[in-house]
């Protein structure tokens, strides 16, 4: 106990006044204050005597001293909490205690909900006291060092800093080298007005570690927001790249809007896409950024819609990067070099762009100062000495509008001539210029303007739509809607023949802030529109478009050229040197086909450059790169010149070059290593080691020399990585050999091919073939011997023999295709020639392309090419555009498809997975929904009580929802199976959801999950994605306080609980951000709702019935009574009724004085309800009574009222009276089912549930527990009118409390009417129990205790037991088979045995024969006879093994009967089930 009594021992006196008028205080009193403050002789003492004193004097005593200290009243406040009154009661009787109401209502309040919470502590709040919001508010108006020392206090407080912005709006990070430390200073404002700021500095390791874990807490907060994030390190970049690490481990982007940094080219990449774009505005680059640098800012959101740049260093190559600074506001960079061109786009941004305020260019090469001012045409012009600067003035020009579309102010004038004259001028200088039209020539306009007719303006709107423009305008600068704008239009001129896509256009232009008269031209295009254009032109309008202009030629040079393939060819034709570009580009079905070539005849020159011009584009991408010269050596360097002048290396798949030595290993060093796959050398080339030290060749696939190689032996194991390798070589040695390629060994499989290879070269001679073939396949692979006698069996074979090999195994032609692309023959010269040897054209031609391209393209393996031959890039494309049951069907080929599988984006949009148990089948079905719509369905079904563990099913979720690509539009989880089956499913489906890795992508959820469930499944879906949610199962109030935690819950649109939500004004706060809400509120409310509709109905006369509760004042006045009767708090019944019906059917003081009259007894307001009973007097109460009970009312009233109420209710009712217990005790129980469970988890507690319309649960704790239920218990098992539905008893405690049960069942003066019973009890005590249950009504009998055949025996004299339908016994009965015949009346049985016999078996089946209604006879056991051996005893038929489901089954016919048995065994069980026969 706190030292509160110590501190205030007036609150004694306080309490004990406050107590003393209650009857029966002594003994009630003195236990309560023992339980508060201790037992204390004084404490009796001091009572005793406050009883003696005069009333009125110790009251105003009291009143002194609580006005003095208010603290006294709080033992008084902890009294009311601990009595459960309510607020408005416990209040109203301090009052009334004191005699006057100076209390202070807020500290009432607050103790009165801190006693309330549980925190029965007496003393002062305290700072962790607070509410979370006054906590949150306190934090964030701390500064910065103050927040950071408050989160070192405690694990809340820092939970609770990381949760709220940090009162930070500037950092300025500097890093500086003195001696062999390094400094780091962090400085942090509060804001930049401020002088509230925080600096540290750091040296050393220790304090470095320190830095950055302070920067990651700042960072970490994902409400950060930074104006202004400074960052200067003239250190080690190591530490530049620590601060890179904390930004990508971070889960959100970080806000800032203004960033100064001198990161490195690539960390400066990464810095700005850790920045949430749109947020940052203004960039400073101090570090040296290249060329390619900028290309690869320009392609960054951050870039793209930030609002002012600068760059503190010089930028070299400007001039084709400047477009991409077109969009900014400010600019500032440093250039080497700037001509006139680059400045006349720079003047044409300000004129395209008005908001470009300011292009500041420091630059060292420039044209002259004259030159600049003729091409821009400046005026003003004049020198400042002080600087040693010229200024001048350029005038953005107006467009041309007016001049070409004068009757467009006529029409203006006419639209707007009620506003006045004055106002009109000078709304129409604002729209197009002061200087272009006099204040005279504006009156003679609008002279005439007024004297036009409506007919004139309609024509010259109608023969020129442009004349509208200004109207639109000046509707546009008024605000006005755009319907309204096209209404009133069309009202003056007095028609709707308006052009209405030029209207929208104009309008939306307009509004957009281009107030611009002109017609749009390409020019006025956005640059990622004019970007789009050009990207998505052939390459030669990309190279017209490039003479066009220089932004054009800027906007050509840097997006992606529609070149796939380029030969550059340098011919000498004898007299005349010839230079030739050809270009090609790749169809979507793979081939090429030619675009453009062009001849360059002695320009070598104009050749190389335009070369140079497609090379320096970065984005340039080339299947196919060939390089041909015959010309001399200076225009391979010319080659090599070029390309070490780019900035960036050039991306090339297949490269064939002839050059030499030195300049091809330069060629190979400027091509992107990770980009090259094929290298064809058709020079000779000795420099096999230097070329072996490159990353191009490491990563290259293929290589093919076209001219020896001498002394290959030193250099073959270079070869060894690739996967095609063609060399020609002097010699080879065997250990060549095994650096070597290995041949197929297609040779062995297919034999005949090199009789039909041979066969078709017939004519080459002996020698040549057999140099081809050993060329080809490998000299090992056949010997001069085996060639030769292999040649003369072909010499003397017949064309219909050759035909007949290649019809039986077209395979056989591979050799002789191989053999034509070895002869550069073309596929035509090929078909010709082979099917003139064969003699048909009966061929796959097909099959015959694909090793023709196959062959050509320079892989030789002669074996079929397989799926998984493919890229990994390509299987992962075929395997996305599939649909969804070939992506299943494909996870099951291999190991290595099904990892392609999943990870690739599945088909699907839509998933639902329904679990279902119903009489007398089950079923589980998923359905996955095809982006197209279309359904698939996977479906099982299994018989009632059979025992199934869902693997397939709860496989095949784990696949889908494993996959990271997964993104489903709606996602639906419907889970109606038995209480018994449910939570098992529900807990397979989380421990996948646990599994995961990620968060899976869904925007709409379903699912009918009880609240800690539906918790963790909304939290398993990624923040963003889910927009609703539907609830099919109950939620209570500290459900709905979880989810609002969860982002989900917080970005959700959309939410729907489609069961009873209990106290929803609890939490309606929850839920006001949603655009959609839906919620069933619990029937808390409606009681009395139900009950006055009950009575309205019953006891009213025909008029009343047609009145509408919101209409009558005696409706309203029977709900009050209503809640009178049940003794609400009048802040309860207010709040109820207004939540109910709406805050403006009764006021506070109409309430107050309707709860006044009923205590008296005044029933005007109601009596016309309850007829003739017009006063309490009729009811045997005197005038004045003060209070009125149920047992006042006739009986047939109070049954009808007590039918409304929750059985928990009527517990409670029975214990207000003798005779209201006996009326509870008549009223039929509203539950069906009925569940005791005894369990023992780390103390003994016992949960009762009573299912009725709302589920409802009760717990027993405590000392008395078990005396407390069993009372309970008896209550309920002694109602004659109870009926129940369901029955269960599970007691895992001792054996004493089920003989507790039977006792008081024993005492019964009727049986229970029991339809569904379970329990867990052994022998003896379930006989008993049978007994008390009536006959007849029981249909299913279920046990988990233990039983022997005795007590079978004894079971079957039952008439309980011959009149269920159903029984189940779950644990095994040993000696079963002298009691098999008890079970013979049942339409179904379940049990478990220890093992069963031949003959048992023939007696199961023989029960099934003769009993037409049983439906399944199931036996779960443990020792069996095979499957074979119950084959042959039953002599089953269509006996199969379904290898699916791990059993087998088989048919027997029954004599006479269109029914026949099914017997189904697997490992542990054997089940019978009478079917009817199909007939078609």
């Amino acid at each position: 106990m706190s030292k509160f009594i110590e501190n205030h021992p007036s609150a004694i006196e306080v309490f004990i006044f406050y107590k003393r008028e209650k009857k029966a205080n002594d003994e009630k009193l003195n236990t309560k204050l023992w339980n508060l403050i201790g037992k204390d002789d004084k404490l009796t003492r001091l009572l005793d005597k406050m009883t003696m004193e005069d009333e009125e004097a110790k009251r105003k005593e009291i009143r002194q001293l609580v006005t003095k200290n208010q603290a006294n009243l709080r033992l008084c406040i902890l009294s009311d909490v601990v009595d459960k009154k309510p607020m408005i009661e416990s209040v109203l009787n301090i009052a009334k205690m004191m005699g006057t109401y100076d209390i202070d209502g807020q500290d009432f309040e607050f103790w009165f909900n801190r006693f309330s919470s549980g925190n029965w502590n007496l003393d002062q709040k305290t700072f962790s006291d607070l509410p979370i919001e006054v906590l949150e508010n306190i934090v964030e108006d701390l500064d910065f060092s103050s927040q950071m020392r408050l989160r070192k206090v405690s694990r809340g407080l820092r939970k609770i800093m990381d949760e709220r912005r940090p009162s930070i709006e500037s950092i300025y990070v500097v890093i500086i080298c003195r001696g062999s430390h390094n400094t780091r200073n962090v400085s942090i404002y509060k804001s930049e007005e401020s002088d509230r700021y925080w600096n540290g500095s750091y040296n050393g390791k220790d304090d470095l570690k320190r830095a950055f874990d302070g920067m990651k807490t700042i960072f970490s907060n994902s409400r950060f927001r930074l104006k202004h994030f400074y960052y200067y390190n003239r250190s080690s970049s190591e530490e530049n790249k620590k601060l890179i690490k904390i930004l990508k481990s971070l889960d959100h982007e970080i806000e800032i809007m203004s960033l100064v940094a001198d990161f490195e080219e690539d960390l400066m990449i990464d810095l700005l896409k850790a920045i949430k774009p749109g947020t940052l505005e203004k960039i400073e680059f101090r570090g040296k950024y290249e060329p390619i640098h900028i290309d690869g800012l320009v392609q960054l959101d951050q870039w793209k819609q930030a609002k002012s740049v600068h760059f503190w260093d010089v930028i070299s190559d400007f001039s084709p990067r400047i477009h991409h600074f077109q969009h900014f506001e400010v600019l500032s960079v440093e250039v080497e070099s700037l001509s006139i061109d680059d400045i006349l786009f720079v003047k044409e941004l300000f004129t395209q762009n008005d908001k470009l305020k300011r292009f500041k260019i420091i630059v060292y090469d420039k044209p002259l100062e004259s030159e600049i001012v003729k091409a821009l045409g400046l005026t003003k012009i004049h020198f400042d000495e002080e600087h040693w600067r010229f200024y001048g003035r350029y005038k953005v020009q107006m467009s041309k509008f007016i001049e070409n579309h004068p009757s467009a102010i006529q029409v203006f004038v006419f639209y707007e001539r009620e506003q006045g004259k004055k106002v009109l001028y000078k709304k129409l200088c604002g729209v197009i210029g002061k200087n272009k039209i006099s204040e005279e020539e504006f009156n003679k306009l609008f002279a005439e303007a007024k004297k036009m007719k409506k007919r004139e303006i309609r024509k010259l709107v109608v023969n020129n739509q442009a004349n509208l423009r200004l109207c639109i305008l000046s509707d546009v600068i008024d605000k006005k809607s755009m319907l309204e704008s096209i209404w009133n239009i069309a009202k003056i001129i007095s028609t709707f023949d308006i052009d209405c896509q030029d209207f929208e256009f104009w309008f939306n232009r307009f509004s957009s802030g281009n107030q611009d008269l002109d017609q749009k031209t390409f020019s006025d295009m956005p640059i990622e529109v004019l970007e789009n254009i050009v990207e998505n032109s052939d390459f030669p309008s990309q190279a017209r478009l490039r003479n066009v202009s220089h932004g054009l030629r800027n906007i050509v040079d840097q997006v992606k050229l529609s070149i796939d393939q380029l030969q550059c060819e340098f011919l000498n034709n004898g007299s005349e040197n010839t230079a030739k570009l050809t270009i090609h580009i790749t169809k979507e079905d793979g081939l090429s086909y030619y675009v453009y070539e062009r001849s360059y005849n002695g320009e070598d020159k104009r050749a190389i450059d335009d070369l140079k011009i497609i090379l320096s584009n970065p984005r340039l991408r080339l299947r196919f790169f060939h390089w041909k010269n015959e010309l001399s050596s200076e225009i391979g360097k010319k080659l090599v010149d070029i390309l070490n002048s780019l900035n960036h290396k050039i991306e090339i798949v297949s490269l064939d070059a002839r050059l030499n030595g030195d300049l091809m290993i330069d060629l190979l060093k400027a091509v992107k290593p990770e980009t090259l796959e094929d290298l064809d050398f058709v020079e000779k080339f000795e420099s096999i080691d230097r070329l072996a030290q490159l990353d191009q060749w490491k990563q290259a696939k293929n290589v093919r020399f076209w001219d020896f190689i001498s002394d290959f032996s030193s250099c073959s194991h270079h070869f060894q990585h690739f996967e095609m390798v063609n060399v020609y070589v002097e010699s080879i040695s065997m250990d060549d050999v095994l650096y070597s390629v290995q041949m197929s060994k297609f040779i062995e499989n297919h034999p005949s091919a090199i009789e039909v290879w041979l066969f078709y070269g017939r004519e080459k001679g002996k020698s040549v073939l057999y140099e081809r073939l050993c060329k080809v396949i490998g000299k090992s692979k056949i010997s001069k011997e085996g060639f030769n006698k292999v040649f003369a069996k072909v010499k003397n074979m017949k064309q219909r023999e050759i035909r007949q090999l290649v019809d039986n195994d077209p395979i056989n032609l591979r050799l002789c295709i191989l053999s034509v692309v070895i002869d550069k023959k073309s596929i035509v010269e090929s078909v010709l020639s082979i099917t003139k040897m064969i003699g048909t054209n009966d061929i796959d031609w097909q099959d015959f392309e694909f090793w023709f391209n196959r062959f050509s393209c320079g892989n030789w393996n002669l074996d079929q090419k397989t799926f998984s031959d493919m890229p990994i890039e390509i299987l992962e494309n075929v395997a996305e555009r599939l649909d969804f049951p070939s992506q299943m069907r494909l996870r099951k080929v291999s190991s290595g498809l099904r990892d392609v599988v999943d990870q690739v984006k599945l088909s699907i949009d839509k998933l639902s997975c329904y679990f279902q148990e119903r009489y007398p089948e089950n079923s589980a079905k998923l359905t996955a929904y095809n982006t197209n719509g279309q359904k698939h369905e996977y479906e099982r079904a299994w018989r009632s009580h059979e025992r199934i563990n869902f693997k397939r099913e709860f496989d095949s979720i784990k696949v889908l929802l494993s996959n990271p690509r997964l993104q489903l539009a709606h996602f639906k989880w419907s889970n109606y199976t038995s209480r018994y089956t449910s939570p098992g499913i529900d807990a397979k489906f989380f421990d996948i959801i646990n599994s995961l890795n990620h968060k899976i992508e869904i925007v709409h959820l379903d699912a009918n999950l009880n609240g800690d469930l539906m918790i963790d499944l909304v939290k398993a879906v990624k923040p963003g994605t889910l927009e609703h949610i539907h609830c099919s199962r109950d939620c209570k109030p500290v459900h709905i306080d979880q989810l609002a935690q969860l982002e989900q819950w917080k970005q959700a649109k959309s939410v729907h609980f489609h069961q009873f939500l209990p106290g929803l004004s609890s939490c309606m706060h929850h839920f006001q951000h949603f655009e959609s809400v839906y919620v069933v509120e619990s029937s808390k409310l409606s009681n009395y709702k139900d009950a006055y509709e009950y009575v309205a109905t019953e006891l009213k006369s025909e008029q009343q019935k047609e009145k509408q509760i919101k209409e009558s004042d005696e409706s309203i006045a029977l709900i009050v009574f209503y809640e009178f009767l049940l003794k609400k708090p009048i802040g309860q019944t207010f709040k109820n009724i207004g939540a109910a019906l709406g805050k403006d059917v009764i006021q506070f003081q109409q309430l107050k004085l309707k709860f006044d009259e009923f205590g008296k007894g005044k029933l005007e307001s109601v009596g016309s309800f309850i007829e003739p009973l017009n006063d309490w007097n009729k009811m045997g109460l005197s005038d004045g009574c003060s209070f009125m009970s149920y047992s006042n009312f006739p009986v047939d009233v109070i049954k009808k009222i007590i039918g409304n109420l929750e059985l928990i209710d009527r517990l409670r009712l029975r214990k207000v009276s003798h005779g209201l217990r006996d009326i509870v005790d008549q009223v039929e129980v509203a539950t069906n089912d009925l569940c005791y469970e005894f369990k023992c988890n780390d103390s003994q507690h016992i949960d009762v549930f009573f299912y009725t319309l709302q589920y409802g649960k009760r717990s027993y704790t405590g000392e008395d527990f078990l005396e407390r239920v069993f009372k309970d218990i008896e209550t309920l098992l002694k109602r004659p009118r109870l009926r129940l539905f369901y029955f269960k008893w599970n007691n895992q405690l001792s054996s004493e409390i089920d003989k507790k049960l039977i006792s008081i069942l024993k005492m019964l003066d009727h049986k229970l009417e029991i339809r569904d019973l379970d329990a867990s009890l052994n022998g003896d005590l379930m006989i008993d129990l049978l007994k008390a249950v009536k006959p007849g009504t029981l249909e299913r009998i279920r046990s988990n205790g233990k039983f022997n055949a005795y007590d079978i025996d004894r079971l079957a004299d039952l008439d309980q037991w011959k009149k269920a339908t159903e029984v189940n016994f779950l644990k095994v009965i040993p000696d079963f088979s002298r009691c098999i015949h008890h079970f013979q009346h049942f339409k179904e049985v379940e049990v478990t045995v220890e093992s069963l016999s031949i003959d048992d078996i023939l007696l199961v089946k023989k029960i099934c024969v003769q009993n037409d209604k049983i439906y399944s006879f199931e036996i779960y056991v443990e020792k069996k006879p095979s499957e074979l051996e119950i084959k042959e005893a039953l002599g089953l038929s269509h006996f199969l093994y379904k290898n699916i489901y791990k059993y087998y089954s088989g048919q027997s016919d029954i004599p006479g009967s269109n029914d026949y048995l099914e017997v189904v065994i697997n490992e542990d069980q054997v089940r019978f089930f009478r079917e009817t026969k199909k007939t078609n």
